[in-house]
């Protein structure tokens, strides 16, 4: 079937593939799907990017180690968050932890 939407086409490391393919075993959705799903979740994430990016590369070099230091002071109080929240989820879906 013909689609009028743009196509790309993506090279993945062994690990990345076998990750999309266990996926696809699991639940019988196409692997093109599944990268497409996590490109569209992510999509808000993108947009802030790039937006950030256009007002960086706009900006005076003030403003850029202006910008840089507060990222990077950003970065620094976010990591202990995220590494908790990246174990607690990693937790939930721990299927070994399950069986009994």
């Amino acid at each position: 079937m013909p689609t009028d939407k743009p196509r790309l086409n993506v090279t993945f490391d062994p690990y990345t593939y076998a990750l999309i393919s266990r996926m696809h075993e699991l639940d019988g959705t196409p692997k093109a799907r599944i990268v497409t799903e996590i490109v569209e979740a992510a999509r808000p994430y993108l947009e802030a990017i790039i937006k950030a990016a256009e007002e960086f590369q706009s900006a005076n070099e003030e403003s850029k180690a202006a910008m840089l230091a507060a990222v990077e002071a950003a970065e620094k109080n976010m990591m202990p968050d995220v590494r908790r929240l990246q174990a607690q989820t990693l937790a939930a879906f721990d299927i070994g932890a399950h069986k009994r």
